[in-house]
């Protein structure tokens, strides 16, 4: 039989693993609407990019070049190009992070699941 000392002990074990959990899927959220909100940057700096430069060429040229990246503006066509890039690449590195995270924890899970925890 456990002594009161010990219950309370267990329910503050269970307690700290429950706010573990918790802050682990208020980081997840967050992180995923980091993830999100990178990517539809990029998506929408790439939509608009013709109507940024558009001062700098023909209105009927800008429309055409809505799926160029490359093409006869001036710096700031260059400039919008950096920043899409940029923002491409963290976003990038920020999914491929998380997704080695959750594959890292689900092979832990397995392994636990197995009797082989081997956590250094």
């Amino acid at each position: 039989m456990h002594t009161n000392e010990e219950r309370i002990e267990a329910i503050r074990r269970r307690a700290a693993q429950i706010e573990q959990k918790n802050r682990q899927s208020r980081v997840r959220v967050m992180q995923s609407a980091g993830i999100a909100a990178g990517f539809l940057c990029v998506i929408a700096l790439a939509w608009i990019m013709p109507d940024i430069t558009a001062a700098e060429v023909p209105a009927a040229i800008a429309e055409s070049m809505r799926g160029s990246i490359f093409s006869d503006t001036g710096a700031l066509g260059f400039l919008v190009i950096g920043v899409i890039s940029f923002l491409l690449g963290i976003s990038v590195t920020l999914f491929c992070f998380q997704l080695k995270k959750w594959s890292d924890r689900k092979n832990s899970e397995q392994q636990k699941k197995n009797g082989q925890d081997q956590t250094p």
